[in-house]
């Protein structure tokens, strides 16, 4: 006996919907990290052209 094809289309839903779930769970858990990681990335750039835009304010001084 073959099933039916409601049965079928909402196995398939189902099974969606908890791939999405856990994608979502995933997603909400790394990306607080991933922008945690870019702020400081962030702060280190600046820090490290600090000197640069410093000397050219120097520069342009002169």
């Amino acid at each position: 006996m073959s099933a039916s094809p409601w049965g079928v289309l909402r196995r398939h839903i189902a099974a969606h919907e908890r791939r999405c779930a856990a994608e979502c769970e995933w997603l909400e858990a790394v990306v607080p990290k991933i922008q945690a990681a870019a702020s400081v990335l962030a702060r280190e750039l600046a820090a490290a052209c600090a000197p640069d835009e410093a000397q050219a304010e120097d520069d342009g001084r002169a």
